[in-house]
C-alpha cells in the first residue's frame, strides 16, 4: 500500500508517517504552503502519475482562528482549496483510493447543529462540502472531526501540554476558570481510528462522504486535567499553577455533543491517567534535558 501524508511535519502528521513506516508501508511525506499552491499541485500530480496511492490522509492546514483578511486567505487555501484540488486530481488520477481529512470537534455547537467555534471550525465544514461533492463524483473520502489530541512530541501551545509543563518545570501558568470541558484523545487512538476508516472506505462503494468524531466519551473539565496531572506528579497542589486568572473565550463550550458516530470497530485503547502521566513523564525528561527542572 502507498500512502501520501500532507502535513507530516505537524503533530498528527508526524505520527502517521512513523505508524505506515512502521508497519511496512510505502509513504510519501509532502509539505503544503499557501504561496507555493500551484508548485505544491505539480508535485501532487506527478506523484499520482508515477506511483497512484491507495490513500492520501491530509493532515496538515492552517489552525488560525483569527478573521482578518491575510487569516481568513491563508485558512481558504489551506483547509478548502487545498483539499478540493487533491480530490479533484485524485478523481483524474487515482480514482479507487481512500481521501481522509480532518477536522474538529468545534464544528460543532453543544446542540449537534453547524456552529462553528471560530474560522477555522468554518473551513474545516467547508472543505466537508467539497469532499461531499467529490463523493457523489466517485471517491471514496471520509472527515475525521477531532476533539482534543495529545501523546509524545507534541510541540502544539494545548493546554494539557501547558500544565504538563508547568509542573515539570514549576513555571508560572495563569490560567481561565477551568470550567471548560475537552474530551481527550491519544494520538495512537487517532491512528487507529484512521486505520478503521480506511477499512471502511475500502469495503464501502463510493458516493458518501462519511463523517466521524475521533472522541472518547469521556468528557473532562480543564480543572479535572490539572487534578489528574496533579496526582501524576504526586502533588495535592501546585500554586504556580493559577486558574481564574483570564476571562473564558467568547463561544467557550462547557458542554461537548455526544452523538456524530465514531468510526465502526474502533474504541479508544490509552486510558486517560495512563497517558497523561506518560506526558508528564516525558515533559519531564524534556526539562531535565534542558536544564530547565528545578534542583
Amino acid at each position: 500500500m502507498a500512502v501520501v501524508v500532507i502535513g507530516a511535519s505537524g503533530f498528527l502528521g508526524a505520527h502517521l508517517v512513523r505508524h505506515f513506516t512502521a508497519a511496512g508501508e510505502a509513504v510519501h511525506s509532502l509539505s503544503y504552503r499557501p504561496e507555493r499552491h500551484a508548485e505544491f499541485l505539480a508535485a501532487f500530480e506527478a506523484l499520482l502519475r508515477e506511483a497512484p496511492p491507495t490513500a492520501v490522509l491530509h493532515a496538515g492546514g492552517s489552525q488560525a482562528g483569527r478573521d482578518d483578511p491575510a487569516t481568513l486567505q491563508d485558512l481558504a487555501m489551506s483547509n478548502v482549496v487545498l483539499p478540493a484540488s487533491i480530490a479533484s486530481l485524485l478523481r483524474l488520477h487515482a480514482p479507487q483510493a481512500c481521501l481522509v481529512t480532518y477536522g474538529s470537534s468545534w464544528q460543532t455547537g453543544e446542540a449537534g447543529g453547524s456552529e462553528p467555534f471560530n474560522a477555522y471550525a468554518a473551513s474545516k465544514t467547508a472543505a466537508e462540502a467539497f469532499l461531499e461533492h467529490f463523493a457523489l463524483a466517485g471517491l471514496r473520502t471520509a472527515t475525521l472531526r477531532l476533539y482534543d489530541t495529545y501523546g509524545p512530541r507534541d510541540r502544539r501551545n494545548k493546554v494539557v501540554n501547558l500544565i504538563a509543563d508547568a509542573l515539570a518545570r514549576r513555571s508560572d501558568l495563569p490560567m481561565s476558570s477551568g470550567g471548560q470541558v475537552i474530551d481527550l484523545v491519544h494520538i495512537d487512538d487517532v491512528i487507529t481510528a484512521t486505520e478503521a476508516t480506511l477499512d471502511l472506505l475500502r469495503r464501502e462503494p463510493p458516493g458518501l462522504h462519511r463523517v466521524f468524531a475521533v472522541r472518547s466519551g469521556r468528557t473532562v473539565s480543564i480543572l479535572d486535567v490539572l487534578a489528574l496531572l496533579l496526582r501524576a506528579a504526586g502533588l495535592e497542589k501546585a500554586d504556580n499553577i493559577r486558574p481564574g486568572v483570564y476571562p473564558y473565550r467568547a463561544r467557550e463550550r462547557f458542554a461537548l455533543f455526544p452523538d456524530t458516530p465514531t468510526p465502526p470497530g474502533w474504541a479508544p485503547a490509552v486510558p486517560l491517567e495512563d497517558g497523561l502521566k506518560a506526558l508528564l513523564e516525558e515533559r519531564r525528561a524534556m526539562a531535565r534535558a534542558e536544564g530547565a527542572a528545578p534542583g
